[in-house]
């Protein structure tokens, strides 16, 4: 558990102790500002996903901006959990859930909460009726539909339809339609990225007229993400979009979307200098998780991160160059994947114009059940 540093508001961000979690009120502000005011005068609205900061703060920002469908996306029921308890009611777990334990929770949260889950098995379909039942509830339910990543989901056509039959008829469930995880898709060829968009879509989409056909209404087709959010949220038949990344932004992902910018870093300080063109920043794998890719530092141009340890991230430069970082010096580094470097922090401390506004916690931190 991470032991947190109150500082009175207005403390200038350079006085914060290290290494910190930082979210630039600006920058995030904009980037809510640019996707949901696509879907102002769209019929399909975002449902953001809060996968990537897992804060109710920033989430309430998401929700009081236009465009939005007046519910969140989780992944997991413990996740759920924590939002209801934070004063969200309308809440999708973009996911099976499928254990006992899991069940009975997820049917107590819907007796209070319009909670809607995924679902891919007709095992699963019986196991929630059934735990809805003993509780009472209703639980809402999607098919979901494989149609890139092999991950989840039944295939397209007569076996969505046929587990969409099922939950039709399941008692304490309300069959509430389609969706899909295509996965980022990351296209420097914007044609590239809108002919993949509407290819796995379509899929999707082929699946609710069939749905419908068989005497089935279909009130929600959920798909896309921050990686095409404005191509799959104008084509018809589509409802909702569930974005996560875009309110906070990781670096990697800024290349396709350069449309929004990064909002969090991990602001370290530099404790040692083992070579003349090197430094050692007090952050490492415990704070950043750089487990799909190295981050990055802009705070000084030609600085690089080559290296990270347990505690501890090497910056290098070129030999020719003079001395870029001496010990005491702050440095902002950007991580690759946000999922997994929010997770490791508690708190997450909110600046404006380089001063503390406001500490936020990261109440679904480690929610992983």
């Amino acid at each position: 558990m991470e032991q947190p540093i109150f500082y009175p508001i207005g403390t200038p961000v350079e006085d914060l102790d290290t290494p910190v979690a930082v979210v630039d009120l600006d920058i995030m502000e904009q980037n809510i500002k640019t996707l949901h005011s696509f879907f102002a005068n769209t019929t399909a609205k975002v449902r953001p996903h809060i996968k990537v900061h897992r804060c109710p703060a920033i989430a309430h920002q998401q929700l009081q901006a236009e465009g939005n469908t007046g519910g969140i996306c989780t992944a997991k029921i413990g996740e759920a959990e924590v939002f209801a308890q934070s004063g969200f009611s309308d809440i999708l777990i973009a996911n099976q859930i499928v254990t006992k334990q899991k069940l009975q929770r997820l049917a107590s949260l819907a007796k209070t909460n319009t909670i809607t889950v995924n679902a891919d098995n007709l095992k699963n379909v019986q196991d929630l009726s059934d735990a809805a039942q003993e509780a009472d509830s209703i639980i809402n339910v999607l098919v979901e539909i494989n149609t890139r990543l092999n991950r989840c989901g039944v295939e397209p056509g007569q076996p969505a339809v046929n587990l969409a039959k099922a939950i039709a008829k399941a008692p304490s469930l309300n069959f509430a339609g389609v969706t899909t995880y295509e996965g980022a898709i990351k296209h420097e060829n914007y044609e590239d990225l809108v002919t993949e968009t509407h290819k796995y879509i379509r899929q999707v989409l082929d699946s609710k007229e069939a749905i419908e056909k068989a005497g089935i209404p279909v009130d929600t087709v959920s798909v896309g993400g921050t990686h095409n959010y404005e191509i799959a949220g104008a084509i018809e038949g589509v409802t909702e979009i569930q974005a996560a990344s875009y309110v906070l932004m990781e670096w990697n992902y800024v290349p396709f979307r350069p449309m929004f910018k990064p909002a969090f870093k991990v602001m370290a300080t530099i404790t040692s200098r083992p070579a003349p063109n090197a430094a050692t920043a007090d952050c490492g794998h415990k704070t950043l998780g750089p487990d799909k890719g190295l981050p990055m530092t802009d705070t000084l141009p030609g600085l690089t991160i080559t290296r990270v340890s347990a505690e501890h991230t090497k910056i290098t430069w070129d030999e020719n160059e003079p001395d870029k970082l001496n010990v005491g010096d702050k440095v902002w580094v950007t991580p690759h994947t946000l999922e997994i470097c929010v997770n490791l922090f508690d708190y997450m401390f909110a600046i404006r114009k380089g001063k503390l506004e406001a500490i936020w916690e990261i109440s679904a931190r480690g929610r992983y059940d």
